[in-house]
């Protein structure tokens, strides 16, 4: 079964502040390299996003963006993937939540 991935403006601008955080200090190509394997990250949502790690806690799955300290937080309903957050693996629980539900950074 393919699923529906769903990534709204919010988690994009994610990635955007991720990826200028890498160009102000000097590493453009690591900038280049995160997008390139966040947006491959998000695709692979498409097929199995089940078999990825459900955090018990939060309820929701996430993702390891390969070879960056990031994950990719999503839930499923149905058919549809919906991608919650990008958040750097040192953010709490409570912080990335907070992404979540739009409560703060």
């Amino acid at each position: 079964m393919k699923y529906k991935v769903r990534v709204p403006r919010e988690v994009r601008d994610e990635l955007i502040d991720a990826a200028t955080y890498y160009i102000e200090h000097d590493a453009p190509d690591a900038a280049e390299r995160l997008t390139e394997r966040t947006e491959a990250t998000w695709q692979s949502l498409d097929t199995m996003p089940g078999a990825h790690r459900l955090d018990q806690r939060t309820g929701f799955r996430f993702a390891k963006v390969t070879g960056f300290p990031y994950l990719t937080w999503f839930n499923i309903v149905g058919n549809t993937v919906r991608v919650l957050a990008l958040a750097h693996t040192a953010r709490s629980t409570t912080t990335v939540l907070n992404l979540i539900h739009g409560t703060g950074n």
